[in-house]
């Protein structure tokens, strides 16, 4: 699969972290007050440098 531009605007970790970019979406992660401590835990990794790192070598926008 290939990103494409849509009405001139190229999809770049910028265009898709400020909006610009029309087609991106946000991805979600939700918990609730009896969140397990591996929940928690996975959360945590994710949200970290090294969590978001991985994000970004998988193709997606990091977070952070």
């Amino acid at each position: 699969m290939k990103a494409i531009s849509v009405d001139g605007v190229s999809p770049t970790k910028e265009t898709v972290k400020d909006g610009t970019y029309p087609i991106a979406r946000s991805l979600y992660l939700y918990t609730w007050e009896k969140t397990s401590l591996k929940e928690g835990k996975f959360i945590d990794f994710i949200l970290s440098e090294e969590g978001q790192n991985i994000v970004g070598e998988e193709g997606f926008v990091p977070a952070r």
